[in-house]
């Protein structure tokens, strides 16, 4: 296995378990609400969802390294469903530096940030937070539990299994039918990222189906992260972006804080990731 692949497996597993699995189970055990049944089922139905683009992820990477996409290259397409490969797309292959892990990560802290105090701010932006506590807890579990598990299991779903692996399944299609690779390429990626936006509406809409203002937002949102995603073949935007909005909706919507506070929030959480930001971009434009 290339060391760039078993990184990026390994951080798939990481993530997943301590973001998908741990941080949730300590919360809703440590606090007693995984005695309630529907809590637990709520909890689990999370880490299957979340558990089975992990395992497509090691088979892409398996028939990967065994150069099975270079002799099927009809199949090209499965070769994108990843956790963080930026260099598979042409934003990627234009500026290299640019797209590292750690130039990318405050990048969208900054505009996850913004987007996350746009949700707060508003007032009636709505991102559709779960509800995954039934009982009496902390107003601070509380605020964690909606973001963890449900941000990090429908990030792997929908961006990386339902996103990625459709256009797979459109390339198939496209290229079979003679279209060339280059436009097999756009038009996979244009379509999943519509597709997939959709799917995630209509996940969203059992919970919000009678909320018009909430079905904008959430598609919106989708259109967001799918496209984020789409263009970089990392989570990483789309994990932030959608973690923030959870964040500051459920934290307005519970009154931990003010509208005051998570633009303050936003504002230094900016200037922090902004320095470390400034820093990696000097760094690698610098050719250090």
């Amino acid at each position: 296995m290339e060391t760039e692949d078993g990184l990026e497996l390994l951080s798939g597993v990481l993530m997943f378990f301590f973001l998908t699995i741990a941080l949730p189970a300590f919360l809703l055990y440590g606090l007693g609400a995984a005695s309630e049944q529907a809590n637990l089922v709520k909890y689990f139905f999370y880490g299957v969802l979340g558990f089975s683009p992990l395992l497509v992820n090691f088979a892409t990477v398996f028939l990967e390294n065994r150069g099975f996409f270079e002799k099927h290259p009809s199949l090209k397409g499965f070769q994108y469903i990843t956790f963080h490969s930026p260099e598979q797309t042409p934003l990627g292959q234009k500026f290299p530096k640019l797209v590292q892990a750690k130039v990318m990560i405050p990048l969208f802290i900054v505009i996850a940030l913004f987007f996350g105090m746009l949700v707060s701010v508003s007032g009636t932006f709505s991102v559709g937070t779960p509800d995954l506590v039934t009982g009496s807890i902390s107003p601070g579990a509380e605020l964690g539990l909606a973001v963890e598990p449900a941000v990090s299991a429908e990030t792997f779903f929908f961006n990386v299994g339902m996103l990625l692996g459709q256009i797979g399944f459109i390339y198939l299609f496209l290229f079979s039918r003679g279209v060339s690779p280059r436009w097999s390429y756009i038009w996979s990626h244009v379509l999943s990222w519509i597709l997939t936006s959709i799917e995630f509406l209509f996940y969203h809409s059992f919970r919000y189906g009678t909320q018009e203002t909430s079905q904008a937002s959430v598609f919106l949102l989708g259109l967001i992260t799918n496209g984020f995603t789409a263009l970089t073949h990392s989570i990483i935007p789309a994990y932030l972006i959608h973690g923030s909005g959870n964040f500051f909706d459920k934290a307005s919507e519970a009154g931990i804080f003010t509208s005051d506070v998570a633009v303050l929030i936003a504002v230094v959480g900016t200037l922090i990731s902004g320095v470390v930001l400034v820093h990696f971009l000097f760094k690698e434009l610098g050719g250090e």
